[in-house]
């Protein structure tokens, strides 16, 4: 007999960037959304991670880091690695943003290990890839596939 496979339902991912600006903005905003009927994931600023975390009520409320450092532990002062986001309630993490990748110059190599630090803990990793140019010749289509490809090696 066929087994039949199962779907998975899509899943919206609020990334809040660098906002709001406050805990007290964080929290609010937070209280709005908790009367979602399906499941979220909110990556909030890694400073209210933990807060918001320790504050919801909601079980269709999950959240997510919105970046990891390519290293467990070490000299990366601002960064913050896939662990220390596990510990404080992570269950998601973002790997690969665009917005990484332009202004942190994050290469394909970088994100492939951090995508490997994620994918040591129980967190599901999230992949950002996108093109930065379309080209008529296709050739952004390469940049994508590299950047899947390494990302995943």
């Amino acid at each position: 007999m066929a087994r039949k496979n199962k779907t998975s339902a899509a899943l919206a991912v609020f990334n809040w960037k660098m906002n709001p600006a406050t805990l007290k903005e964080a929290k609010a905003l937070l209280k709005k959304l908790e009367s979602v009927k399906n499941p979220i994931v909110i990556c909030p600023p890694d400073s209210f991670l933990y807060a918001l975390k320790s504050e919801t009520k909601s079980r269709k409320i999950s959240f997510g880091a919105q970046n990891a450092a390519e290293k467990t532990t070490g000299s990366l002062t601002g960064e913050t690695s896939a662990p220390m986001s596990e510990s404080v309630g992570a269950k998601y993490c973002i790997v690969g943003h665009s917005e990484r990748r332009k202004h942190f110059a994050n290469t394909n190599k970088r994100i492939a290990d951090q995508l490997a630090e994620v994918c040591e803990t129980k967190m599901t990793p999230i992949l950002c890839f996108g093109e930065t140019i379309r080209d008529e010749q296709g050739h952004y289509i390469q940049d994508l596939q590299d950047q899947i490809t390494t990302a995943i090696s």
